[in-house]
């Protein structure tokens, strides 16, 4: 009974997992925001300070397009649909803090975060 249950939970797994592939349309490329990576840009203003980051996340348009700087160095363009909430934190649900020279550093992205569903922007969007 138990090897039953098993290969049930595994066959149901799979089943899940080649549904959000196959969900995906080619050629689709995202990127999830992680905790260490500095936002610089947020819809083509250079983030200098927590605040202005927050009032910009704050009073933006529900899709925004943003800039981050890797902790490899690497920037990347991207953009996300923010939730429709009052407070920065809760519409883009990360945490930020100040970061030596430009930016604001990400230290925490919630689960459920619209930063863990990015599209990377190319140019020749």
């Amino acid at each position: 009974m138990k090897n039953s249950i098993t290969a049930i939970t595994v066959t149901l797994l799979l089943l899940v997992t080649i549904s959000v592939i196959q969900a995906q349309p080619e050629g689709t490329n995202t990127y999830s925001v992680e905790k260490g990576d500095v936002i610089i840009e947020v819809n083509g203003n250079k983030i200098v300070k927590v605040n202005q980051y927050q009032k910009l996340i704050r009073h933006s348009n529900p899709d925004i397009y943003f800039k981050i700087r890797k902790t490899n160095g690497k920037e990347l363009s991207l953009h996300a649909v923010l939730k429709n909430r009052v407070t920065c934190n809760a519409r883009f649900a990360i945490d930020i803090a100040h970061n030596r020279g430009d930016g604001v550093r990400v230290t925490v992205v919630a689960p459920r975060s619209p930063a863990r569903v990015c599209s990377l922007v190319t140019s020749q969007e």
